[in-house]
């Protein structure tokens, strides 16, 4: 407000022009917070257009649910997530319906620097509900892991190691091709 007071024949003597820096100023702010909370804005999105699905009971006979938050924060597989960070705790949840399987596949972004961890990501073993996971597959054209479930919640907790595209593929029930994917972006935090 004093920025205004100390202005003010400024402002009076030019109104386009204040008019002008009200507007960028507006545009400024609503894209720095579009680009900052586009993830929230879409999880606030789906709440309000559909039920908050609290178990696997509640959930509509023979589909499968993915929520768009786990116990571990974002989930992986749900619409409203395609951008994650590295160091992230990320929920990979699904809600399986009754005598149906789900495998999941992740292609990860090979190594770029010879200084690159391992791992494109990891999971936390302690806490791991209704999944098997295979070996890790580490290869010169992109890190390959494969988790599968039955029918019931199947829940993990993981974390990106290394920034760039993760490709998400989900076969569901007997499916022999991906009933659907997506990619998702993994940034540095810096």
């Amino acid at each position: 407000m004093g920025l205004l007071q100390q202005n003010w024949g400024w402002v009076t003597a030019n109104p386009w022009g204040f008019a002008t820096f009200v507007v960028l100023a507006f545009g400024a702010g609503w894209g720095a917070a579009k680009l900052f909370y586009h993830e929230r804005i879409e999880l606030l999105k789906a709440r309000a257009g559909s039920p908050v699905q609290q178990s696997t009971k509640e959930s509509v006979a023979g589909k499968f649910q993915y929520v768009a938050n786990g116990r571990h924060g974002p989930n992986l597989l749900a619409a409203t997530t395609h951008d994650a960070f590295v160091g992230q705790e990320l929920s990979l949840r699904a809600d399986i319906p009754d005598n149906e399987t789900l495998h999941v596949v992740l292609h990860g972004p090979p190594h770029a620097y010879l200084s690159d961890t391992s791992g494109a990501w990891h999971y936390n073993v302690v806490g791991v509900t209704n999944w098997v996971i295979s070996k890790y597959q580490d290869n010169t054209s992109s890190p390959v892991q494969h988790f599968n479930a039955e029918s019931g919640r199947a829940e993990l907790q993981l974390i990106f190691a290394r920034a760039g595209n993760v490709r998400v593929e989900v076969f569901e029930g007997d499916s022999s091709s991906a009933s659907w994917g997506k990619d998702i972006r993994v940034y540095d935090k810096s």
